[in-house]
């Protein structure tokens, strides 16, 4: 409320001052100075830091310039410092290249654009577009060049598009009535709105678009938007901090040029304005060479009536549309590590592989339950004897599960109360949504309720199978009230555990050694509930088991926790992309089958604590593991 209130504030002061714009009387230049459309970008508080890096320009900031070259055929180099005239006519098989890398493109691009740009105002490109299957309306087009993508896909040269429609033949006509739609392009689709819609912020005639950081996807308001396909994107586009105004200036585009000395010639280059790449890092083409351009009706008309957003609330357990944005995110970082590197990702991706089949084959799978649950045994039956004690009594472990729900709330209500009511609101504002301080709080909050629900969760599990151990039945609330008599060491146990493996998280030299004693303390739960020790002997009692077989541990803990906090998840996104349920109960979805799969992690576990404290007893001690049941 208080961003859109600042924004509306600002709005406000820009509507005494209009653009600045050639002298030009004819009615086309006077619709497009009109209708231009004010852009929010995110700010950009230090170079090559988040926020958006760049602004719409003209392309004579590319075009002539020394470090640009023309290729063509084979990569070959045509010429240096291309000029309009020497793009007219080009085909598919050109490209324009700037210096740089796209693929690690560092901030290369950034201090060119702003050493290329400097003294430039931000600059659109109009064109008046008629449509021959819609000769009763006509199109007024604001092309925005930008000189970089840095998105999912990276690369040089990328063009995007506003349009705002008429029910009109001639530029005259239109100046004499109002529009009925504003169109905004989005990746290969894109969005419309009704000029009277609520959802349409104007400055007047000229209507607000949001700039989504990194694609330059435009949009009508802040959220962060989903993308399931290529209409949409593949991902997530973000305008949520987009409250930096640029009232750009406009340029009057002419139809397409016959010859190399007509005003504008490179609007006649078909090839492509970046780099020649695979899939979504290859350039893009020019305005002209899009469907929009001869039939901007036509593409109005199939463009969607809304864009999905990603609900501001999270739930309980693991957002299904956060990790899918992060996800699409990190696919990508892949991807392009993998254009650069060929070799060496195809040698990691075999060695992982390899590695992962030749784990799979040396465990034992079977027998995969017989005798005590106190017994010796193999990694892959530790697995699949979790998954049939699990079955055997869903009931009870459910309900143990479903203990995450009220922890999880509590610790988002906590989170809320801290950076809502107290003076954390005021330094959240000022450190910003991706700041690192802001970011650390939440995940600290948030990360405590998750840990501690983990820790009493696998207690109430260690105690439900230690009654089944002895052949007594039990239900989630008994083992919970078995598990909550140690509650006070749990605690401490897990402050100890938790703010250790905090505190050296943020030196960087110090995260081995947190990942290293997080290990040596992850049975601390079973050895405080099962052996009735205190804290402190808790976590030496963990150490103790796991000292000489911190590998194996680390191993199997890292297997099994990586499948639990990806089921949830996983089993959302797949909703996601088939299904149009929305994204609320896709989100509670995924966080229910993450609760549903903690207790498995939590009985995997226990039973490989059973496995550790029976491999440092002398072997005639040992219960048999596959005596009959």
């Amino acid at each position: 409320m208080v961003r859109r209130l600042a924004l509306a504030v600002a709005l406000t002061a820009l509507a005494a001052s209009p653009p600045a714009h050639a002298a030009d009387p004819s009615p086309a230049v006077q619709l497009a100075t009109r209708y231009a459309p004010v852009l929010a970008f995110a700010p950009q508080h230090r170079e090559c830091g988040s926020g958006e890096a760049y602004r719409p320009t003209r392309v004579d900031v590319l075009l002539g310039h020394h470090e640009v070259q023309l290729r063509g055929p084979g990569r070959k180099v045509v010429t240096d410092a291309p000029t309009g005239s020497e793009l007219f006519g080009l085909g598919e098989h050109y490209y324009i290249d700037q210096p740089g890398d796209p693929l690690k493109p560092g901030c290369v691009f950034e201090r060119n654009w702003r050493a290329w740009s400097a003294g430039t105002k931000p600059t659109v490109y109009a064109h008046i577009a008629t449509d021959a299957a819609h000769r009763d309306r006509l199109a007024l087009q604001f092309w925005l060049f930008y000189t970089f993508n840095d998105f999912s896909g990276k690369h040089e040269g990328d063009w995007e598009m506003v349009q705002v429609d008429f029910a009109a033949t001639t530029p005259e006509e239109a100046l004499s009535r109002q529009p009925y739609q504003v169109d905004a392009a989005q990746h290969a689709g894109g969005e419309r709105t009704d000029w009277t819609s609520a959802d349409l912020l104007k400055q007047g005639t000229h209507p607000v678009l949001f700039v989504a950081t990194g694609s330059h996807a435009t949009y009508f308001g802040h959220a962060l938007y989903l993308g399931r396909g290529p209409s949409e994107g593949f991902g997530c586009d973000d305008t949520r901090d987009a409250t930096t105004l640029v009232h750009p200036g406009v340029e009057l585009l002419p139809e397409v040029p016959d010859s190399a000395s007509q005003p504008f010639p490179w609007l006649a280059f078909h090839g492509l304005w970046g780099q020649r790449e695979k899939g979504f890092n290859n350039g893009t083409t020019g305005p002209s060479a899009k469907d929009p351009w001869t039939q901007p009706i036509d593409w109005a008309d199939g463009l969607r009536d809304s864009s999905v957003k990603v609900p501001g609330t999270r739930t309980f357990g693991p957002s299904v549309t956060h990790f899918f944005c992060g996800a699409v995110t990190q696919v990508s970082v892949v991807i392009n590590w993998a254009l650069i590197h060929p070799f060496p990702f195809y040698f990691l991706a075999g060695l992982v592989l390899v590695g992962t089949g030749e784990a799979a084959r040396r465990t034992s799978w079977r027998p995969v339950l017989r005798g005590p649950l106190r017994a010796r045994r193999a990694g892959g039956q530790i697995l699949s004897a979790s998954l049939r004690i699990y079955l055997s009594d869903v009931r009870t472990f459910l309900g143990i599960g479903v203990a995450f729900i009220p922890l999880s709330i509590l610790a988002a209500a906590v989170q809320w109360l801290l950076f809502h009511l107290t003076g954390l609101g005021s330094f959240v504002a000022l450190d910003g949504r991706h700041g690192a301080v802001t970011t650390l709080l939440a995940l600290l909050i948030g990360s405590v309720g998750a840990a501690l629900a983990s820790v009493f969760t696998t207690a109430a599990v260690a105690c439900a199978l230690d009654e089944l151990d002895h052949g007594r039945r039990i239900g989630a609330v008994r083992a919970f009230r078995l598990a909550f008599r140690r509650a006070r060491e749990l605690a401490k146990g897990f402050l100890l555990q938790f703010g250790a493996v905090v505190i050296l998280s943020l030196l960087v030299i110090g995260l081995p050694v947190a990942i290293y004693l997080f290990i040596r303390w992850s049975f601390f739960p079973q050895a405080c509930v099962l052996e009735d020790r205190p804290a402190k002997a808790s976590l030496r009692r963990s150490a103790e088991l796991v000292q000489e077989r911190w590998w194996r541990t680390f191993g199997f803990t890292a297997l099994v926790n990586i499948l639990v906090a990806l089921s949830g998840p996983l089993a959302g996104v797949v909703l996601l992309l088939i299904t149009d349920r929305s994204l609320n109960f896709i989100n509670v979805m995924g966080s229910l089958i993450y609760t549903a799969t903690v207790p498995y992690a939590a009985i995997a576990l226990t039973l490989y604590y059973f496995d550790l404290t029976l491999r440092e007893q002398p072997a005639t001690e040992r219960p048999s593991a596959v005596a009959p049941s």
